[in-house]
């Protein structure tokens, strides 16, 4: 658990003992477009940023992310989230998508839900991805257990690769 990534690599370790928090998204309680600025400046999520938009870009249908990630046990969860960042700094959800892995190791390819929105000139995109989302999703115990029973609980460290990582997005229309 002590190596370092190597070069084109990112590392987060997601511990079901405090497990990554649910920010709004496609939770039919707490749910919808909420600021998720203290989600990406957490220890335990990746956040990439694109340049500023050149002009407003408009996103209509089911983005999907292919996620190269290797963990340190193979009984893994996967959530990756798109949002939008205002020129303030400002981040809201936009779209998200999440699989509980039973062999991790690898690309992944996670499909998000359908979306339809503008990013406006110069806001940016970013991709969050995480080892879960907690109360939207059970924690995983990290153990093939089943997460309501069971016993044990262990961190599950995460690395991603960026050469094989890659965010697909449905654009329709740039302005």
């Amino acid at each position: 658990m002590g190596t370092e990534p190597a070069a084109g690599e990112q590392t987060f370790v997601y511990s079901p003992d405090d497990p990554t928090p649910s920010v709004g998204g496609n939770d039919f309680t707490a749910g919808g477009y909420k600021r998720d600025d203290r989600l990406a400046a957490r220890s335990d999520v990746l956040t990439f940023d694109s340049d500023p938009m050149a002009a407003d870009t408009e996103v209509m249908g089911v983005p999907v992310a292919t996620i190269d990630d290797r963990t340190e046990h193979a009984d893994a969860d996967l959530f990756v989230r798109i949002s939008d960042v205002a020129p303030n700094g400002h981040s809201t959800n936009v779209t998200d998508g999440y699989l509980r892995l039973r062999d991790a190791g690898g690309a992944t390819t996670i499909e998000l839900d359908a979306v339809a929105h503008r990013f406006a000139t110069g806001h940016r995109i970013r991709l969050i991805v995480a080892g879960g989302a907690f109360p939207l999703y059970a924690i995983n115990p990290g153990t093939g257990e089943i997460p309501t029973t069971a016993t044990v609980r262990v961190a599950n460290r995460h690395t991603v690769s960026l050469a094989g990582t890659r965010v697909d997005l449905p654009v329709v229309g740039a302005r």
